[in-house]
């Protein structure tokens, strides 16, 4: 299945409805939930075929008022790295702050480890480039995790 910019999806895991917004290459997609955008792998798209636009949700995009679904509730708000390398870490990071967003988590752990600190710098830059990130900071009993508001 070959997607393009504009094409409507279905994320199936999430069971939500977005448009691809950007190609990232090696089967990775930026989608755009409303207001929130996400990087998605191929095979967890569908296409929708839309003969016409889609109504516009009544609700300003972006804002979650119904109370989680089951699935969201259950998503882990902890994400572990170890034996990630730097970019494996990122792109997780990434994923993982997409989906507790959509899952309508306020507060996320990353647990990076202490190591050499090439995760810890890696996460924490990406953390500062993300505008969904409202903070974030090194737990002070576990130097090697790290907690996320979002």
């Amino acid at each position: 299945m070959s997607l393009a910019p504009g094409d409507t999806v279905t994320i199936i895991n999430l069971k939500k409805t977005g448009i691809i917004a950007e190609v990232k290459g090696r089967g990775r997609y930026a989608v755009t939930l409303g207001k929130v955008s996400m990087i998605c792998y191929e095979k967890d798209l569908r296409r929708i075929e839309t003969k016409k636009k889609p109504a516009k949700p009544s609700v300003p995009a972006g804002t979650y008022t119904k109370k989680p679904r089951k699935k969201d509730r259950l998503f882990r708000a902890e994400l572990d790295l170890h034996g990630k390398n730097v970019s494996e870490a990122v792109e997780m990071t990434a994923q993982f702050i997409s989906d507790a967003i959509v899952a309508g988590h306020s507060e996320v752990k990353i647990i990076h480890g202490i190591g050499s600190g090439k995760l810890k710098v890696a996460v924490h830059q990406y953390l500062q480039s993300e505008s969904a990130v409202k903070s974030f900071a090194l737990e002070s009993l576990n130097p090697g995790t790290t907690r996320v508001r979002l």
